[in-house]
């Protein structure tokens, strides 16, 4: 980024800035943000929503039956809330995750038909 100073009638004191910005890099797509890698997966987030509802279910039983001191159901309750919490962002990724997968195929697809109607264009002439 820059900073330029040109004269101009309508500005105060007869100075004008102007906060010009670098050309975006040839490389980036013309529409959109470029691609980035997704963190997680489907698999891995179905693998983390499945061992935190195991784990909230487990010590949500273990609280009810009641056999254990205070200290230990405490313990037992703040590990229900964050294995929850857990879950909750596990099925979150998984729905992104199945979100972007349509997506990117959509994207394959729409590119493979751009190339099949280019080459069943006629050469111009």
């Amino acid at each position: 980024m820059s900073l330029t100073g040109t004269l101009s009638g309508s500005s105060q004191c007869g100075v004008y800035y102007s906060l010009m910005t670098e050309p975006a890099p040839a490389g980036t797509p013309a529409r959109g943000k470029p691609r980035r890698p997704s963190k997680l997966g489907i698999a891995p987030a179905l693998v983390l929503t499945i061992a935190s509802v195991v784990v909230c279910v487990g010590a949500t039983i273990a609280i009810m039956r009641g056999e254990f001191s205070t200290l230990v159901a405490q313990l037992l309750a703040a590990t229900v809330l964050v294995s929850f919490g857990f879950a909750v962002y596990g099925s979150l990724r998984m729905v992104l995750a199945l979100i972007e997968t349509a997506g990117e195929r959509r994207r394959q697809a729409r590119e493979v038909t751009e190339r099949r109607k280019a080459e069943r264009a006629p050469p111009p002439e």
